[in-house]
């Protein structure tokens, strides 16, 4: 997802899909919510580290704009580069 929702996305459903995990009592329930969570929170940080190439992008972008705010190109060019570069 291109506004940055995927991981909260992603981290609300596995807690919804996990959490009754958590209410089974006991130690053992205790024990096996703790073992999901730390699932849950390594293939969140997986996916932070697979779906973080879209900062080069952010960052390509912001230095085309502050190129353009300094006049060092044109809107023509602007314009161009920011539809090259996907913004």
């Amino acid at each position: 997802m291109r506004d940055g929702s995927g991981p909260i996305a992603v981290a609300l459903g596995l807690l919804l899909l996990f959490l009754p995990l958590f209410w089974m009592g006991g130690m053992m329930g205790f024990g096996m919510g703790a073992g999901v969570l730390f699932w849950a929170v390594l293939a969140l940080l997986l996916y932070y580290a697979i779906a973080g190439g879209d900062s080069g992008q952010k960052d390509a972008l912001r230095v085309l704009r502050e190129r353009y705010a300094r006049g060092e190109i044109t809107r023509e060019e602007f314009l161009r580069m920011k539809e090259e570069i996907g913004g």
